[in-house]
């Protein structure tokens, strides 16, 4: 942080991870794939659908994103599950940074 502007990563950059919620009550761990792309490793009897959202806890501004895509194969022990951004990030202009 500088006195006129600031350095941030955003939550998707590639190799960046979290401890996130799915659907308010799962905890899982996210790893940022650029692009506004994330994805987690989740139990394979998890129940998980295009389209369920995605937030980290204490983070202001509740969910961070969507379920985009499951990828469940026969007889594997862990789903991947896709999620993107609620926006684009190349489409931001602006972005507000608010200090903890």
């Amino acid at each position: 942080v500088y006195s006129n502007q600031s350095r941030v990563e955003l939550f998707s950059a590639p190799g960046q991870s979290y401890q996130a919620i799915l659907n308010g009550t799962l905890p899982v761990a996210v790893e940022g794939q650029g692009g506004g792309s994330l994805q987690a490793l989740v139990p394979a009897s998890t129940a998980v659908a295009v389209g369920d959202t995605v937030s980290f806890p204490g983070i202001f501004g509740g969910i961070v994103a969507q379920v985009s895509a499951v990828d469940a194969k026969a007889g594997d022990s862990f789903i991947v599950v896709y999620m993107r951004l609620p926006v684009n990030p190349a489409d931001l202009r602006f972005v507000e940074v608010i200090k903890q």
